[in-house]
C-alpha cells in the first residue's frame, strides 16, 4: 500500500510540456494493387503514386503506364489498357481466366522519375486450386437491441497449410471495395476439417446505420442478395492483407504497433501486391 501512495504522488506532481516532433516524408513510390483469378473476368490492376503519410491526400493515379501479365509457359499474354473513365485503373481488353497451377508475371513500364526512360516493375504470383463451397446459411440475430445477419459456411477444408481471403457482393455490386473490409484467415484451427457452419462474416442491419463507422462495417437489410467469394491465396498475399488491416485498425494485443514495412512482391521499390 505504501508503494502505491508513492507512485501516485509521483504521477500527480509531474508536469507536462508540449513537444513538436519534426518528421520527414519519404520519397514517393509506385503503388500497385491487383489480382488474377480463375473466373473469366476483366483482370484489373490499379497503379498510383504514394502520398505523404501526414497529409490526407489520396494517392495520385498513374497515367499511361504499359502493363502486361504473362503466364510462365508463355501461352497467355494479357495486355492491360487504362480505363478512360477511371485513370490509374488498367484492365484486360476482354474477359480472361487464369489457369490453376500456373505462375503469372506482372510487368509495368513507367517513367516514374521523369528522366525520359521507363522504370521497370515486376511481380509474380501462382494461382492456387480454388476453394469449393458446399453451401452458405444466413442467420438472423439480435444483440443488445441491435439486429445482425451472419453468413455461415459449409465446406471441406483441404489438408495442408492454406490461406484465404473472402470478398462480399451485395445486390450484385462489390461491397468490400476497401482492403480493410476483406476477411483474411488461415486454416490453423480448421485444417482438413469439414466446416459445419463456420462464421464467415457478420453484417449489421441497415437500421443500425449511424451507430457504427461506415468505413468499418457492412450493412444489409431484409431482401438484399449477398454473394460470398472465398479465394485460396499465397501466404504473401494473406500477410499483405493482415498487415494492411493492422496498420489501419491497430494490432492485437491492444498496445502492439503496426508493421514497419508491409510485405510486397513488387520489385524496384514499388509497394502493394499482385495476387
Amino acid at each position: 500500500m505504501r508503494t502505491l501512495f508513492i507512485c501516485m504522488g509521483i504521477l500527480l506532481s509531474s508536469c507536462t510540456e508540449m513537444i513538436e516532433v519534426q518528421t520527414n516524408d519519404t520519397d514517393p513510390v509506385l503503388v500497385v494493387y491487383g489480382s488474377g483469378t480463375t473466373e473469366p473476368s476483366y483482370q484489373t490492376i490499379e497503379i498510383s503514386r504514394s502520398a505523404p503519410y501526414f497529409k490526407n491526400d489520396s494517392n495520385l493515379q498513374i497515367f499511361d503506364a504499359k502493363v502486361t501479365i504473362e503466364s510462365t509457359d508463355g501461352k497467355q499474354v494479357w495486355k492491360l489498357k487504362e480505363l478512360a473513365r477511371k485513370k490509374g485503373v488498367y484492365q484486360t481488353e476482354r474477359k480472361v481466366a487464369g489457369i490453376v497451377g500456373l505462375t503469372y508475371n506482372l510487368r509495368i513500364a513507367y517513367d516514374f522519375n521523369n528522366d525520359g526512360a521507363d522504370e521497370m516493375y515486376n511481380a509474380s504470383t501462382t494461382i492456387k486450386e480454388p476453394f469449393h463451397i458446399d453451401s452458405l446459411k444466413v442467420n438472423s440475430m439480435s444483440v443488445l437491441g441491435r439486429h445482425y445477419y451472419t453468413i455461415n459456411l459449409f465446406a471441406q477444408e483441404p489438408l495442408g497449410p492454406d490461406y484465404y481471403v473472402s470478398r462480399f457482393y451485395i445486390n450484385g455490386g462489390l461491397a468490400t471495395v476497401m482492403i480493410t473490409w476483406l476477411m483474411a484467415f488461415d486454416d490453423k484451427l480448421i485444417d482438413g476439417k469439414y466446416l459445419n457452419g463456420l462464421l464467415v462474416y457478420t453484417f449489421s442491419d441497415q437500421n443500425n446505420q449511424g451507430e457504427y463507422d461506415p468505413n468499418k462495417v457492412l450493412f444489409v437489410q431484409s431482401g438484399d442478395t449477398v454473394a460470398v467469394e472465398i479465394d485460396r491465396v499465397e501466404k504473401g498475399y494473406y500477410d499483405f492483407i493482415t498487415q494492411c488491416k493492422s496498420s489501419v485498425n491497430g494490432e492485437n494485443p491492444f498496445f502492439g504497433g503496426p508493421p514497419s514495412n508491409i510485405v510486397t512482391n513488387l520489385t524496384n521499390g514499388a509497394v502493394g501486391y499482385f495476387a
